[in-house]
């Protein structure tokens, strides 16, 4: 039902520069039934963020499966965090990995019609969580301001409930 050009929407987000995604790797079966556990709200991901103190940068990676199929049929992204040196820290790394699953996610929604559903999205950074998460007002001076807002406005623009886990 569904053609295989899901890669090439991949293909054409990883070569573009306003998307903070810089390597995904598709299930077997072009993640459809990942899709699908989006539809029924079964979908899982856990998502880490990386910072370096010394080299003052930062990546981030995430795992994207159903409930039922997590040790076989998994999606996998991984992306390097922008900014400057002196604007790297963990909570970033967290937050960037977040912006790389509502990414993905987006491009599932699409390419899948999909018009409800739920992820359940895990990570350690409990203030990134927190912050992600949040409905109140944003400052523009506080750290990370960028990327929560990003965050927020992809949660937002899913037509699926974004459930978060710390």
């Amino acid at each position: 039902m569904y053609c295989a050009c899901i890669v090439d929407a991949f293909e054409a987000s990883l070569a573009f520069p306003r998307v903070l995604l810089d390597d995904v790797t598709l299930s077997s079966d072009d993640s459809e039934r990942i899709a699908a556990a989006i539809v029924g709200g079964t979908a899982d991901v856990v998502s880490d963020g990386s910072f370096d103190p010394v080299g003052h940068h930062g990546s981030s990676s995430f795992t994207m499966a159903t409930t039922q199929d997590v040790d076989e049929e998994h999606l996998d992204g991984s992306s390097y965090v922008t900014r400057f040196a002196e604007d790297q820290l963990a909570c970033r790394s967290e937050l960037a990995g977040n912006i790389g699953v509502l990414a993905t996610v987006a491009l599932l929604v699409k390419h899948f019609h999909i018009t409800s559903g739920a992820i359940t999205i895990a990570l350690d950074g409990e203030s990134a969580v927190d912050e992600a998460s949040g409905d109140w007002p944003l400052q523009i001076d506080q750290q990370c301001f960028d990327y929560l807002q990003e965050v927020r406005n992809r949660v937002k623009a899913l037509p699926i409930e974004a459930k978060w886990l710390g």
